[in-house]
């Protein structure tokens, strides 16, 4: 088949050695997030007992910007990525629910609150979760109260 002036090639590849390939590709992406966990985890166990300090770092990004090149808000983001994915919030694991999710969408679903992560199956897309940040904001925004306790209290305000 010719497309744009260039011959495509396509290798025959039996069913058996397909379903190998996607297997494997599913079990590195399960890796990247677990290694996203782990990441965080030691940082977070750098950061907590000081151990930058052995090397004579004043806090952890400087650390972590001078040792491995990490920016202060990827640094932030791993830290972020283990406290809420990790069994317990404080470990190496990655929590069993988060497993099929990818990389990508848990880094987008950092911002929501865990009521609503509940709510995120692994074939959501990013966009949808995109989607539900921003009606989280506009909701936020217009005043919307989250407990009882702050709906009373805007009533009597709005009331006084």
């Amino acid at each position: 088949m010719e497309t744009g002036g260039r011959m495509e090639e396509y290798t025959q590849i039996t069913l058996d050695e397909w379903v190998q390939l996607k297997e494997n590709l599913k079990r590195d992406l399960v890796g990247v997030q677990e290694s996203f966990v782990r990441i965080g985890y030691t940082l977070r166990k750098i950061e907590e007992e000081k151990l930058y300090e052995q090397d004579g770092y004043k806090n952890i990004t400087e650390f972590a910007k001078t040792e491995y090149g990490l920016n202060p808000s990827a640094v932030s983001r791993f830290m972020s990525i283990n406290r809420k994915y990790s069994v317990n919030g404080y470990s190496d694991q990655l929590r069993p629910e988060f497993i099929q999710m990818g990389s990508s969408k848990l880094s987008e679903m950092l911002s929501l609150p865990d009521q609503d992560l509940e709510m995120i199956r692994p074939e959501a897309t990013r966009e949808a979760i995109r989607e539900l940040k921003h009606f989280n904001r506009e909701e936020a925004e217009s005043g919307t109260a989250d407990d009882v306790r702050e709906l009373i209290g805007k009533f009597f305000e709005d009331n006084a």
